[in-house]
């Protein structure tokens, strides 16, 4: 295990955790993706809170496929689905995955047209994301992250309790970590850009890291309690 200890269903402690020597690789969408991150809102690479995480604990980034606009159950113009990203070894070789995303299965669609893609759709594109990494990825640690859920304004952004409630149980049957940042992140002014263009800004950025080192130090990344 990562964490250098064992995790049971009951009990986790990872207060060792240690990644030195260790690539982790990156999936997801524009909350991770560097490459084109709107807005300039962050000043560099280093602060996103992925690069925060890996370098908390020593680790090494490997590959980031994370892409704005990308969805785990459908095509939203020129954005790819997250898993056609991660296929032919795209992430390298990781020992450990960072994955996150959600965000634009829902509130793309839900929020303005008052429909999203059916639970069925959602979770066939998070199964073969999965499918991918037990595959391909064979033997790398998997924490998988749910974006939080959110009103602000009168303006539904985030995910609704069946996308959260698939993702939560698609990855645990998988065995992977689960980390949930609904109430940790987005509810405090600055936190984002705009409500409804809601980027991380640093605060947001930091915010993020915060809370998944966290879980990763002292809860395996949610792996018991999730």
């Amino acid at each position: 295990v990562v964490c250098g200890l064992t995790c049971t269903w009951f009990a986790c402690d990872c207060k060792a955790t240690d990644w030195s020597g260790m690539l982790v690789s990156v999936a997801g969408d524009s909350y991770s993706a560097w490459k084109g991150y709107p807005n300039k809102l962050v000043s560099s690479e280093s602060k996103m809170w992925y690069a925060q995480t890996i370098a908390e604990f020593g680790g090494a980034l490997n590959s980031n496929t994370a892409q704005g606009g990308c969805a785990y159950s459908y095509t939203y113009g020129v954005c790819p689905v997250i898993w056609s990203l991660c296929q032919n070894r795209a992430l390298g070789r990781p020992d450990v995955i960072l994955s996150m995303g959600g965000l634009n299965d829902f509130w793309v669609l839900e929020p303005m047209k008052g429909y999203g893609c059916t639970d069925a759709q959602f979770r066939l594109g998070l199964n073969k994301l999965f499918n991918l990494y037990d595959s391909d990825y064979a033997g790398a640690e998997v924490y998988q992250i749910i974006p939080k859920a959110h009103c602000t304004n009168d303006y539904l952004w985030g995910l609704s309790p069946r996308y959260r409630r698939a993702i939560r149980e698609l990855a645990r049957a998988r065995g992977y970590h689960v980390i949930d940042l609904d109430g940790y992140f987005g509810t405090e002014i600055g936190d984002t850009d705009t409500p409804t263009y809601p980027h991380p800004t640093l605060q947001g950025m930091n915010k993020i890291a915060a809370r998944v080192i966290s879980e990763i130090r002292n809860g395996c990344g949610g792996y018991a309690t999730a």
